[in-house]
């Protein structure tokens, strides 16, 4: 039994049941695996317009995976999970801690360390909410460990389940041309901005995510492991957003992102098994057909189309499949010059601005014709616990519906569409199990995620009316089920399909009413499917590429001033990563 008493007469007493566990299992005699439950009870400073809480009552559940690699290099990870109850004060947190890192004994009792850890707290008082991530370097000591110490000996042998990576011919293997096709998925996202009738401004970002298809033909040269090449493409995309408001002088605005063509410079290195691991970088040309309009003016307006130029960046893996044939994926970010879109007003032809971005998963498969039969080396068994961390790139699409309400018209009588989008970073680590039957494989996996991805539409008005609103995602955790096939050089392809919560924070203001203003955080559940694969580098050692979907459960609110607004989020999330990590 937990209890505590106060000498402040306005607190209660408390008395709360304790439990807790801790146990620990070696699956493995380099692999310990600890798990715990235990609860406690904390002091706090948190208060409200004088109203102060006790004490919270934090019951923490977590698990620690331990693996050495060698008799001085050892790996971990964590993960924690935290609900903290304040007593005698109405709110309640969640906090999720993970991570992820490496120690290394330079003696036989001191250890120096590295590790990535992010910190997560969601809570029913928005204030209260927070994300952290840090990175901790370390020197240790640990007085108990032996100075003969060594790994266990069955640890050392190979087993027919557990091979070595074998020293391949890796020279040649993607030299010469190649040519290949691909199917591609991703986000267009667009920030407008122009000048309003009122003497203000509008910004926007709008966007959407669309599929497409690829065409590739390049060239390649090889100097030992390192690569080099250029590379020729020619796409497709059907990425299109549009935006509406049933009102007389509002807008209406739309784009399709359609062909394109490119040229880019890759450079990479051939891994152990013989995949390539690249980057690139180029220029591409696109097509690009604008719809701006106000919609009283909709019939002196007509489509425009564009040809832009953009700066594209993109990372990569080519993994060999056959003698000559190999797959491809690879994910890529451009950014478009910006470019002016016609429109009429009340006062003549004016003009938008347009400045667009867009990310690119490419799924593709290709044929080398001159290059050096693929080898097959022995791998290691893709099976067993493994902990990694990853970081990535991606956007937040978010499908706006409702209606809005003005003076002199019925209440909730303008409809109201938009898709808006944003793109940022993110990172976060995975730890899973799973099992290989032939080459065929299935795990169970558990990941965390945090970083900021964010859209927002920001409107400077000199009169009572227009909106500011946004939605930014903050993090997320979930399980998937992984399902997978190895190929003969040992590169794990899956799929992947879970259950996912995110929090998202929104906003909604309506000029100075402070009524119609909505400053919320949501915890939604989503799905998050998607496709992957697992590089081995090392005997334990795997890069990871991975892209995934998210759906979530749409939200919404009502404003509460004399003419309000109703709206309904329906946001998705698209998202790739790339990863290191570690098997046990």
């Amino acid at each position: 039994m937990l209890k505590q008493r106060f000498d402040y007469s306005a607190f209660s007493d408390i008395q709360k049941p304790y439990f807790g566990a801790l146990a620990s299992w070696r699956p493995t005699p380099t692999t310990r695996v600890t798990g715990f439950i235990d609860r406690s009870l904390e002091e706090t400073t948190v208060s409200d317009d004088g109203v102060y809480a006790s004490a919270s009552l934090d019951t923490a559940y977590g698990f620690e995976v331990e693996r050495a690699l060698t008799s001085r290099l050892s790996v971990f990870g964590h993960a924690a999970y935290t609900n903290s109850e304040y007593q005698n004060y109405d709110r309640r947190d969640k906090i999720i801690d993970a991570g992820a890192g490496l120690r290394y004994y330079v003696s036989s009792t001191v250890y120096v360390g590295g590790d990535v850890r992010v910190i997560d707290r969601n809570s029913d008082d928005l204030d209260g909410e927070y994300s952290r991530s840090q990175v901790t370097f370390s020197v240790g000591y640990t007085p108990g460990r032996s100075k003969t110490y060594q790994l266990p000996a069955q640890a050392l042998q190979r087993s027919a389940g557990d091979l070595l990576l074998a020293a391949l011919p890796l020279d040649g293997l993607f030299a010469g041309p190649y040519a290949g096709a691909a199917l591609s998925h991703g986000p267009l996202a667009s920030t407008t901005s122009g000048p309003r009738g009122d003497g203000g401004s509008d910004v926007s970002q709008f966007g959407a995510s669309g599929l497409g298809e690829a065409l590739f033909l390049g060239y390649g040269w090889q100097l030992d492991r390192w690569y080099a090449g250029i590379e020729a493409e020619v796409e497709q995309s059907r990425a299109r957003w549009s935006f509406s408001k049933d009102k007389e002088d509002a807008r209406t605005t739309s784009l399709d992102r359609d062909d394109g063509y490119g040229l880019s410079l890759r450079g990479g290195y051939v891994v152990n098994n013989g995949s390539l691991l690249y980057v690139r970088v180029g220029r591409v040309r696109t097509r690009f057909d604008s719809y701006y309009t106000i919609n009283n003016q909709a019939a002196a307006t007509r489509a425009q189309d564009d040809r832009q130029h953009g700066s594209r960046l993109g990372v990569g893996a080519d993994l060999p499949a056959g003698d000559r044939l190999f797959l491809r994926m690879e994910y890529a970010y451009t950014d478009y010059d910006a470019y002016d879109v016609g429109y009429v007003d009340d006062d003549g032809r004016t003009t938008e601005r347009f400045a667009n971005e867009e990310g690119q998963f490419r799924l593709g498969v290709g044929w080398r014709f001159a290059a050096a039969a693929s080898p097959v080396p022995l791998q290691p068994a893709v099976q067993g616990f493994y902990v990694g961390a990853h970081a990535g790139h991606g956007s937040l699409d978010s499908r706006l519906d409702g209606y809005h309400s003005e003076g002199g018209v019925a209440p909730l009588s303008q409809a109201y569409t938009g898709d808006f989008s944003g793109m940022g970073g993110i990172y976060g680590f995975f730890a899973g199990y799973g099992r290989s039957f032939g080459r065929w494989y299935a795990g169970l996996e558990a990941e965390v995620d945090t970083g900021r991805t964010e859209w927002s539409h920001n409107r400077e008005t000199g009169g009572e009316g227009g909106r500011d609103f946004s939605a930014e995602k903050k993090s997320d955790y979930g399980l998937a089920l992984r399902l997978g096939y190895s190929l003969p050089n040992g590169t794990l392809l899956y799929g992947r399909v879970g259950p996912v919560r995110a929090r998202f924070n929104t906003t909604w203001a309506k000029g100075d009413n402070a009524d119609a203003n909505i400053d919320r955080s949501y915890q939604v559940d989503g799905m998050r499917y998607g496709i992957g694969a697992e590089i081995p580098l090392t005997q334990h050692a795997f890069a990871r590429l991975d892209y995934t979907r998210t759906d979530y459960d749409s939200y919404g609110f009502r404003t509460g001033h004399g003419n309000p607004d109703e709206m309904e989020f329906d946001n998705r999330e698209s998202l790739f990563r790339m990863g290191l990590g570690f098997r046990f």
